[in-house]
Formats: structure tokens, C-alpha cells, sequence
């Protein structure tokens, strides 16, 4: 394994038309990220033709770099305008936009910046090495673990809702029945659909986050103080 790793780094390394590609790459994933409503996937999807004329190995680095440029780009459209580009960004609109109003967007963005390349490192260093090891025992979970794990998952609304944890659980349960909106994945049958079509397939994670932060942000800009009326 050592072995192909060595191998990779000299052809990333070595090779000027790669690191052109990386540089590409994640700079138009950053700019697409950026955009509410386009996801690091869907960047990889508008750029996938460009692809089509590379060899392999520069294609699949310039996929990685549009995603993780992407997942980052994110960030700085939650920190901006209060508004999550991705999924993964939505804790930040806790953090990033308080920042922003105090006029440290530029900090908050670098802390992003370097959170985002520490958390790619750990990551990709734990891949490499635990992966092998975490792949085996996946494959032997079965559904009491599946269940478990999602038991867990929901436990941590209490804890992280810190004091309020009545309005997490109100929270949670929102979401819970939000999700359940759709096909049911296991036998089929429609759920809360209402008849209607576009209902089928559910509420994707973006829309409900655009739905939740942009919408709330839009409103509260456009809103007029009453005492600030005049009529003429």
C-alpha cells in the first residue's frame, strides 16, 4: 500500500498539468459552492464534460478537488448571507453570520478555510489507514445495528440543544416527520403525499435549509419597521 501511495504523490507532484488541475479544480468548486442551492455533487455534475478528454488519474483529482472546493464554498455563502450553499455548511450559519454582523467575515471565513483543510487531512489520513479495518465491520451491521445507530443519532438533539432542549426535541421531531414525506424506501407506499406528484420523492436537505435560512434572512431584510412607515 506504501508502495501505490509513493507512486501517487510523485504523479501529483511531478506533474505540472496535475497541479494546474488541482488549482482548477478547487476554485470553481469554491465558486459553485458559494452559489446557495448548488452542492459540491452538483458541481461535479456541470463540470463532469470537462473530464471526458483527460486521462483517468486527472480526472478523478479534478473530481475531488471540485468536491472539496465545493464543500468549503459552502461556507462562505452561509457566512455572507446567512444562507447554506451545502448541507455541510448549515452549522455554520450559527457561528459565521453572528461573525459577520460584527464585521469579522474575513475571519470567519479563514477559520473556515482552515478548519475545512485540517478536517480534509485528518480525514483523508484516516481513510487510508482505517478503511480497510472500518469496511469489514460495516458489512456486518445488520438491522438492530442500523436501528441502534439512528437511536443515537436522535439522542444527541438533547445534548446539543444545550438549555433549550424542549425546542430541539419540538426540532428533531419537525424534521422527523419531514423526512417521512415520500416513498417509503422499504415497501413502497406513498406517505403524507396528499395525491400530489411532486411530492413523491420526498423534501431534499438543500431545499428545506434554503427554505429555513434564505427565506427567514430575506423577510427579516425586507421587513419595515412599523415605526419607520410614512404615508403620504
Amino acid at each position: 500500500m506504501l508502495d501505490l501511495l509513493s507512486n501517487g504523490f510523485i504523479t501529483i507532484f511531478t506533474d505540472p498539468v496535475v497541479i494546474g488541475v488541482m488549482f482548477f479544480g478547487v476554485i470553481a468548486g469554491i465558486i459553485v459552492g458559494a452559489l446557495p442551492g448548488i452542492t459540491g455533487v452538483m458541481a461535479i455534475v456541470l463540470l463532469l464534460p470537462l473530464t471526458y478528454y483527460l486521462p483517468p488519474h486527472t480526472a478523478l483529482i479534478l473530481l475531488s478537488c471540485i468536491f472539496c472546493g465545493g464543500m468549503f464554498g459552502g461556507s462562505i455563502a452561509a457566512i455572507l448571507i446567512n444562507t447554506p450553499g451545502t448541507p455541510s455548511a448549515a452549522a455554520t450559519v450559527l457561528e459565521g453570520y453572528p461573525m459577520c454582523k460584527q464585521g469579522k467575515a474575513g475571519k470567519a471565513i479563514g477559520i473556515v478555510a482552515v478548519a475545512s483543510f485540517s478536517g480534509g487531512m485528518f480525514s483523508t489520513i484516516c481513510l487510508i489507514f482505517i478503511a480497510p479495518a472500518l469496511a469489514k465491520i460495516a458489512l456486518q451491521f445488520q438491522a438492530a445495528d442500523f436501528f441502534s445507530l439512528s437511536i443515537f443519532g436522535l439522542s444527541i438533539i438533547a445534548g446539543a440543544s444545550g438549555k433549550n432542549v424542549l425546542k430541539g426535541i419540538i426540532a428533531g421531531f419537525i424534521g422527523l416527520m419531514i423526512s417521512t414525506i415520500g416513498i417509503d424506501v422499504i415497501i413502497g407506499y406513498p406517505r403524507y403525499t396528499f395525491g400530489n406528484y411532486y411530492l413523491m420523492g420526498g423534501f431534499q436537505m438543500l431545499p428545506v435549509l434554503i427554505g429555513v435560512f434564505a427565506f427567514a434572512q430575506v423577510f427579516s431584510e425586507v421587513a419595515v419597521p412599523p415605526n419607520e412607515v410614512t404615508i403620504t
